[in-house]
């Protein structure tokens, strides 16, 4: 996703600002797994392993998956969340509210449908950086 390129770990890692604000779309097999970490992901505990990505928001169109990922970007976040390090982890069910924030640097796509008229390879829009993944078929 080249997270370098957007400045990520410049600096302290425990520093929220040097952080890169990710949303992604997508808690399905493949979007939990880049967001949490899987036997199949490149990521060792995923995105929310890495010290310079703070996952600001999940979306998904089903709600209980978004805010159950909502709650599992909390619970392994907590103790970070509770000292003012980092924010809490936004629930979304449609895309075009979670782009409506402007802390979200950049947007993972992990999804088998998207909203009417957008198609998967259209980038989300507002300023993110995005990248898209395929469901297996």
């Amino acid at each position: 996703m080249g997270l370098a390129r957007l400045g990520a770990g410049q600096g302290r890692d425990d520093d929220a600002s040097d952080r890169i604000g990710m949303g992604f779309v997508g808690l399905g097999g493949q979007g939990g797994g880049h967001l949490f970490g899987g036997a199949w992901t490149y990521l060792p505990g995923g995105y929310l392993g890495r010290g310079d990505v703070q996952a600001l928001a999940v979306c998904d169109v089903q709600r209980r998956k978004a805010e159950d990922g909502k709650g599992r970007v909390e619970q392994r976040l907590r103790r970070e969340v509770r000292q003012g390090k980092l924010q809490g982890c936004g629930a979304y069910h449609d895309i075009r509210d979670m782009l409506l924030r402007d802390d979200i640097d950049a947007v993972l796509i992990a999804a088998a449908t998207m909203p009417p008229g957008r198609t998967r390879s259209s980038p989300p829009g507002r300023g993110k950086t995005s990248t898209a993944k395929n469901p297996p078929a």
